[in-house]
């Protein structure tokens, strides 16, 4: 159980990162691009679907 919750805790902190940076990018603020970013926002919307 207690492993859960800090799973639940980190997911949450992916996704408000994943989320700033996407407010910053429609504010025109450049957050730049990298294959990392890309596969970490992959993992992210693949952990939402299981």
């Amino acid at each position: 159980m207690e492993c859960i919750a800090a799973g639940q805790e980190q997911f949450l902190k992916g996704h408000e990162a994943h989320f700033q940076l996407l407010q910053m990018e429609a504010k025109g603020t450049p957050v730049g691009g990298s294959l990392i970013l890309v596969h970490a926002e992959d993992q992210l919307m693949s952990a939402i679907r299981t």
